[in-house]
């Protein structure tokens, strides 16, 4: 039987544009974000994120002898109320 234990790194950034009243087009970009999950982790839930805004999640697995796995990079735009769930499973 092999036990691997992983840690995740999950780094966002966002951006947003939008027209103000006088129509003209405007970005917004939220600020880079980090997340580690733990070891035994099976989920997580990114908060405070911009509502309305695509956002970039890079995802990398922290291996048992300390070396990183590749990026898995998603993209997502967020809902009204701005969360959005980072969710992945391990086995």
């Amino acid at each position: 039987m092999l036990c691997v234990s992983v840690i995740f790194q999950i780094e966002y950034s966002g951006e947003k544009h939008y027209r103000d009243a006088a129509g003209v087009v405007l970005s917004l970009t939220d600020a880079k974000g980090e997340v580690i999950a733990s070891r035994g982790e099976q989920s997580v839930t990114v908060e405070n994120l911009v509502p309305k805004t695509t956002y970039w999640f890079h995802i990398r697995a922290r291996f048992a002898d300390g070396t990183w796995g590749p990026r898995a990079t998603t993209q997502s735009e967020t809902l009204a109320d701005g969360m959005f769930d980072v969710c992945f499973f391990s086995f």
